[in-house]
C-alpha cells in the first residue's frame, strides 16, 4: 500500500529536498554578450508600471518597462565558477570595483560529505563577465543562515554594477525580473530573463512565481526600474504550502516556488562578509513568515486566469489559425495553420510528437484525419494536410529576432492564451548541437509514468500529483480515483508502470477513472519522455532558435508564439527545461515550407499503411 502524502504539495517536498544538489550541478564555460545595450536605451524614460494589466495597451507598457529594466540590470549579472568544483551558478556585481554577491551554497559550501564545512575567505574562484572575460576572483565572507556570499574580482578596474539600495521593497503582486544562468551556462548566451509576480512578502524577503532552475543560484531579482531587489534564496519545505488551488496553475508553475532575500537583509550582512567572516551556523526558518503572510490570489499569478485574460483579443483573433494535433482522442501537440486553400488546410507541428495516424481537432471540436506531407528532421517540423474549411493562415510578424523582454503569448484555440511570458534569450544560430538521428514516427519504449498518489481503503487509488506528461494532457487531475489501466486493476503507482509494460511511444492506454462519483474512461498517448516536470523527447539540435520563459507543456508544442500585435514570431518547438522553451523563428518556418510542401520529404515518414 502506498504511503499517503500529507497534502498535494508532497511532490514539492521531494523537489526541495534535492534542491541544493540541483542548484549546484551545472557546468560553466565562457561567456559572450549576445545583445548590445546602449546608453541611450538605458536613459529612456519608461512608461508607468502597470500592476495588473487589463488589455493590450497595458501589456505594451509592461513590455517597455521590462525591456528598460533589462537594459539597466543585465550588464551586472555574471556567472560564478569555483576553481575546485565543476559546478557553478550565478552572481551580480554590486560595486564598481568588482564586489560580487552570490550564495553560500554556490561559493563556500564544501561538498565532500563533511557536514558544516565551508571554504574560507581568500580561496580562489572565477567570475565570467557579460563580454566573455573570465576574471580571477577571491572569496570573501559568507553567511549560511541567509545563504549569502561575497566575492571580489582581483584585477583592478571599473565594472558594470547594480547597487544595493535599502529603499527597494517589492509590493504584493508587483512584477519582478529574475536573471541568471539556469540549466547550464553556454558560451554566447546572456543571462536569461524571466518575468514573474510577487506572491507574498515580508521585510526580509519575498516569494515569486518566476520560472527558476538549477544554475540560477546566486542570481538576482530586479524590479521594473532595473534596481536590485534581492538574491534568490532557493526553496525550503516551508514553501511547499504556497501552491495554487488550480491544478492547471499548479502544474504550470512546475509544482514549487522560490523565495528571495531582500536588500535589507543583504545590507545588514554586508560588512561582515566584506571583512571575510564566514558564518556557517544553521537556520532554516526564514521562509515561514512568508508562508504566513498575505498571498496574491491565484487568478493574479503570472499564469493566472485574470492575468492571461488581458491577452484575450490576441487569443480570439488567432482561433482559426491553431488546431490540436491528436492521437485518437489524446492531444499530442498543437498545429499552426500556414495555408488555407478552399476545403484544404496545411499546418506545421512538432514532428517527433506525431503518432502513427495523426488527426487534428478543429476549433469546432470535430476531429479529422491528417496526412503527413513532409518532415524536416533538423528543425523537428512536420507539414500536415487536412480537409477543413474556415481555417486561416497565421499572420507572421515583420521581425523574427525579438529582443529579450518581449512579451509573448502561446495560444491554442481558447478565449485566452494557455501560457504567457517573455523572450528570455534572443535569436541564436549554430549553438544547439547536432540534431539526433530519428526515424519518424518515433516508436520507442514508453517511459515509466511517475504518478504520485495514495490508496484509500474505500475509494481506491487516489491521485495526489499529476506530472506534466501524458496523464495531465489526457485530463487526469489531483483527486481523481483510478480503477484500472490497460485492463489491469489499479492499486498503486507501480500498477501504472506495469500497465505500460512493453508498449511503445504513441500507443494509447485506456484508464478507468472516477471524479466526483462520476465514472470516466480516458485514453492517453504514451511517450518515451515522461517525467515529473514534463519535457519533450526532442530538446535540442535546432540550428536557429530563440528562447522564451513560458510554461508550455510537451503536448502544447507546435503552436504559434504571438507578440502583442497578434502576429506570430515563431513556433514553440520544445519545452526543454524548467525555465522555458525554444522556438523556431517564423522566417525559418517560411523558408522550409516549399520543400515540405513539395512532397520530396514525405519519404522520411515511415508509418505503416
Amino acid at each position: 500500500m502506498a504511503i499517503r502524502p500529507p497534502r498535494r504539495s508532497f511532490l514539492v517536498v521531494i523537489f526541495l529536498t534535492a534542491l541544493p544538489a540541483i542548484l549546484a550541478a551545472y557546468f560553466l564555460s565562457g561567456l559572450k554578450h549576445a545583445e548590445s545595450v546602449t546608453s541611450s536605451r538605458v536613459d529612456e524614460t519608461p512608461p508607468p508600471i502597470v500592476a495588473s494589466p487589463t488589455g493590450i495597451d497595458d501589456l505594451k507598457r509592461l513590455q517597455e518597462r521590462v525591456k528598460h529594466a533589462l537594459a539597466v540590470a543585465q550588464p551586472a549579472v555574471v556567472a560564478v565558477r569555483h576553481t575546485r568544483l565543476k559546478s557553478a551558478a550565478s552572481g551580480v556585481i554590486i560595486s564598481p570595483d568588482g564586489l560580487v554577491l552570490s550564495q553560500f551554497h554556490v561559493t563556500h559550501a564544501v561538498r565532500d560529505g563533511s557536514e558544516g564545512k565551508s571554504w574560507k575567505s581568500g580561496e580562489k574562484t572565477i567570475v565570467i563577465l557579460q563580454d566573455g572575460r573570465e576574471c580571477a576572483a577571491v572569496l570573501l565572507g559568507a553567511t549560511f543562515v541567509w545563504d549569502l556570499s561575497l566575492l571580489k574580482i582581483v584585477e583592478p578596474g571599473t565594472y558594470p554594477f547594480t547597487p544595493l539600495t535599502p529603499d527597494v521593497r517589492l509590493g504584493l503582486g508587483e512584477w519582478v525580473l529574475k536573471l541568471g544562468h539556469p540549466g547550464h551556462y553556454q558560451v554566447g548566451r546572456p543571462p536569461m530573463v524571466r518575468l514573474g509576480r510577487v506572491l507574498s512578502r515580508t521585510q526580509d524577503g519575498f516569494v515569486t512565481d518566476n520560472l527558476i532552475n538549477g544554475g540560477d543560484s546566486g542570481g538576482p531579482f530586479f524590479d521594473l526600474e532595473g534596481r536590485l531587489a534581492g538574491i534568490v534564496r532557493g526553496g525550503t519545505a516551508d514553501l511547499a504550502s504556497i501552491v495554487p488551488k488550480s491544478p492547471d496553475l499548479f502544474n504550470r508553475n512546475s509544482y514549487f516556488v522560490f523565495s528571495g532575500t531582500s536588500d535589507k537583509v543583504i545590507l545588514a550582512e554586508l560588512d561582515a562578509m566584506k571583512a571575510g567572516q564566514v558564518n556557517d551556523s544553521n537556520n532554516n526558518n526564514y521562509d515561514m513568515p512568508l508562508v504566513k503572510a498575505k498571498r496574491l490570489p491565484d487568478e493574479d499569478w503570472t499564469q493566472g486566469l485574470a492575468t492571461r485574460a488581458a491577452f484575450r483579443s490576441l487569443a480570439e483573433s488567432s482561433k482559426p489559425s491553431v488546431v490540436a494535433v491528436m492521437n485518437g482522442p489524446a492531444q499530442v501537440a498543437f498545429g499552426t495553420v500556414v495555408e488555407q486553400d478552399g476545403a484544404s488546410a496545411w499546418l506545421v507541428t512538432k514532428a517527433s510528437e506525431l503518432p502513427m495516424r495523426p488527426g487534428c481537432r478543429l476549433p469546432s471540436g470535430e476531429i479529422v484525419d491528417a496526412e503527413v506531407v513532409g518532415i524536416d528532421p533538423t528543425f523537428d517540423l512536420a507539414l500536415l494536410k487536412i480537409k477543413a474549411a474556415g481555417l486561416r493562415a497565421v499572420t507572421w510578424a515583420d521581425d523574427f529576432a525579438p529582443r529579450a523582454g518581449t512579451v509573448v503569448a502561446s495560444v491554442g484555440g481558447e478565449d485566452r492564451p494557455f501560457a504567457i511570458g517573455v523572450v528570455s534569450i534572443p535569436r541564436r544560430d549554430g549553438t544547439d548541437g547536432k540534431p539526433p538521428t530519428l526515424s519518424y514516427p518515433i516508436r520507442l519504449q514508453a517511459a515509466r509514468l511517475p504518478l504520485i498518489g495514495h490508496t484509500d481503503p474505500v475509494r481506491g487509488f487516489v491521485v495526489d500529483v499529476v506530472p506534466n506528461g501524458s496523464l495531465f494532457a489526457a485530463g487526469i487531475r489531483s483527486g481523481d480515483v483510478i480503477g484500472s489501466a490497460g485492463g489491469r486493476p489499479f492499486g498503486s503507482e507501480n500498477d501504472l508502470s506495469a500497465s505500460v509494460g512493453d508498449r511503445l511511444s504513441g500507443d494509447l492506454l485506456v484508464v478507468e477513472t472516477e471524479r466526483g462519483r462520476k465514472q470516466r474512461t480516458v485514453q492517453f498517448s504514451l511517450s518515451a519522455a515522461e517525467g515529473l516536470v514534463g519535457l519533450n523527447l526532442r530538446l535540442n539540435g535546432f540550428p536557429t532558435f530563440f528562447e522564451h520563459a513560458s510554461p508550455v507543456l510537451p503536448h502544447e508544442c507546435g503552436g504559434p508564439l504571438l507578440g502583442l500585435d497578434g502576429h506570430a514570431l515563431g513556433i514553440t518547438i520544445a519545452r526543454y527545461e524548467l525555465q522555458g522553451c525554444k522556438a523556431i523563428p517564423g522566417d525559418v518556418v517560411k523558408r522550409l515550407l516549399p520543400e515540405l510542401r513539395s512532397g520530396r520529404l514525405k519519404s522520411l515518414w515511415k508509418a505503416s499503411k
